[in-house]
């Protein structure tokens, strides 16, 4: 539905970040995909930072730091907790409790900004995906593709996922790789989760 009255099309692609769920629910499909709220700084440590440092993810802690500019970096991390957030619901408010945790871990992680470290900037916001990290790629019904629940690493993938659904629209099979195991349907047998930190 648009301004103009409804739209039609011979195929329509459901990467909607957050919202996959609200588009794949008439679907009678298992629903997977949850997010998460994800909150980020940008922090200017006394410790030079140099650009050339990788980033760097502690799994246990569930921290990660990287550089962000000139002695600047960007630290964000669950820290241990995984709740599910609803997304009708959703509140941007950060967390002045998460920024001291989060400074906190990184010292222990990293060593390279202190817990008192100046902070240029805090925001939050949604970090969609699904109950087992992994995304969903496919057809979902005839004219409907889903590519989503990437768990942060959507940008990463789009131009690869771009091409893989290219294919699935024009030609109805892809041979980029093989998708069946990025299916919806892998979620009506799910036994364990493979990736446990979602970065």
């Amino acid at each position: 539905m648009s301004s103009e009255g409804p739209l039609t099309a011979d195929a329509i692609l459901n990467c909607c970040g957050a919202m996959v769920s609200e588009l794949t629910k008439y679907a009678h499909s298992p629903d997977p995909f949850k997010s998460r709220h994800h909150e980020l700084i940008i922090v200017k440590p006394e410790r030079f930072i140099s650009e050339a440092t990788p980033w760097l993810i502690d799994v246990d802690n569930q921290v990660h730091l990287r550089p962000d500019g000139e002695g600047r970096a960007l630290i964000g991390g669950f820290l241990g907790k995984n709740e599910e957030t609803n997304i009708l619901k959703y509140s941007y408010n950060i967390s002045s409790k998460w920024c001291e945790e989060v400074l906190t871990a990184a010292h222990s992680s990293f060593d390279l900004t202190p817990p008192n470290t100046e902070i240029l900037q805090h925001w939050g916001g949604l970090y969609p995906g699904t109950i087992d990290y992994k995304p969903v790629i496919e057809q979902t019904q005839t004219g409907f593709y889903t590519a989503a629940g990437f768990s942060g690493t959507g940008l990463m993938h789009a131009p690869a996922v771009g091409m893989i659904l290219c294919d699935l629209i024009t030609k109805g099979h892809t041979d980029k790789i093989d998708i069946s195991k990025f299916s919806l349907s892998r979620f009506t047998k799910l036994s364990e989760v493979t990736e446990t930190t979602g970065f």
